[in-house]
């Protein structure tokens, strides 16, 4: 997929923030692939002074990062609610020994 993709391409740019917040199932090396193929495309836009290409790139790191934060709180969610704390919430209880009664 990020063989069809040109980074360097606004429209590409689009498509693959479009995909992200719809849900891709993207592995990590793809992810990998497209982020250091955002990073060349990022820094050729710095190079020319293209603001345009600058703003797209920027936009589209920020989506994938946000997606990839969203995907990993809900994995904790998930990973919680399986070890029996659906609501996330953590628990304190504190025991007092006899000499504490009073």
């Amino acid at each position: 997929m990020s063989d069809a993709l040109d980074m360097s391409d606004g429209r590409d740019r689009a498509a693959l923030r479009a995909g992200v917040s719809r849900g891709w199932g993207v592995t990590a090396d793809k992810q990998r692939r497209f982020m250091e193929a955002l990073d060349r495309a990022l820094e050729a836009a710095i190079a020319d002074g293209n603001a345009r290409d600058i703003n797209s790139c920027v936009k589209t790191l920020v989506s994938i990062v946000g997606q990839v934060q969203a995907d990993e709180h809900l994995d904790r969610k998930y990973a919680e609610a399986a070890e029996g704390n659906p609501d996330g919430v953590t628990r304190i209880v504190v025991e007092y020994g006899d000499d504490q009664a009073g």
